[in-house]
């Protein structure tokens, strides 16, 4: 079997693994959330609704783990493994895990306002200090000839810091309504998994078919009528991880991302 046979095998793995965990999970997360009550505020920007369990974004997390844990066990594909994959790709997974659990800690005990931008301030630096973030405007579409804009230090690090804290609490603005975070992942999903499957971006083409397997497996339970929401760690979780991905895939397919 060639590398690229390996390759598809491995991601459709990774998809079915993601998937079939979190439609699995969930139902056990709404049970668990309905026992020791952690049901969803009232909120006027949500859809009226029965009161439902806040905490799904453990399902989605959980099974989004799960699908890459197919990785370490690749056998002969040594290019998809975690002590092959690209350091920007393992900045992703700590800081999106990093994400996730402040959502989650938040859905237990409500943490402050202050306390939640502090902290995704903290994360977004720490991309940014590990290379992830806008360090260049290409402005070619409005010239002929290339017209690339280099940014200062410091108007990289806050242009950087807002995009990322913004795309996060977006996507919790609109998790209150059904289906519409799932379904904006799994369109931006597989917009991403294409331009970075097709240019041999590997470790960030995994993790997208792993984001996409958990959101099309979410959006049976959280499709309107919502049955569960996945809550502000799964809405961090998903706002980071494509707030992120989209300064990954800006990259371009020469970039240093490749891991062949």
């Amino acid at each position: 079997m060639d590398i690229n046979s390996n390759l598809n095998l491995i991601l459709f793995l990774i998809f079915f693994i993601s998937t079939c965990s979190t439609i699995l999970l969930v139902p056990l997360i709404r049970f668990i959330g309905k026992k020791y009550k952690l049901i969803d505020y009232d909120d006027k920007r949500k859809l009226q609704k029965p009161p439902l369990v806040r905490v799904g974004g453990i399902a989605i997390f959980i099974g989004y783990s799960l699908g890459l844990s197919v990785i370490p066990f690749s056998g002969n594909l040594s290019n998809v493994s975690f002590n092959g994959i690209s350091s920007l790709g393992s900045t992703l997974l700590v800081t999106s895990a990093l994400i996730f659990l402040l959502g989650l800690i938040d859905d237990l005990v409500q943490l402050s306002p202050v306390f939640r931008l502090v902290f995704q301030f903290i994360v977004a630096s720490i991309s940014w200090s590990q290379g992830i973030g806008i360090s260049q405007i290409d402005f070619s579409f409005i010239k002929d000839q290339s017209f690339i804009v280099e940014l200062p230090p410091l108007v990289s690090f806050i242009v950087t810091i807002f995009w990322i804290t913004a795309l996060v609490n977006a996507f919790n603005w609109i998790d209150g309504l059904d289906g519409l975070a799932s379904g904006l992942v799994i369109i931006a999903s597989i917009s991403f998994f294409l331009f970075e499957y097709s240019n041999n971006v590997i470790s960030i083409s995994c993790i997208l078919i792993s984001l996409l397997g958990t959101s099309i497996a979410f959006m049976f339970y959280n499709y309107n009528p919502a049955k569960i929401l996945m809550g502000d760690g799964g809405s961090y979780f998903y706002g980071y991880n494509l707030s992120i991905i989209g300064f990954l895939s800006s990259a371009g397919s020469h970039s240093h991302l490749k891991l062949y």
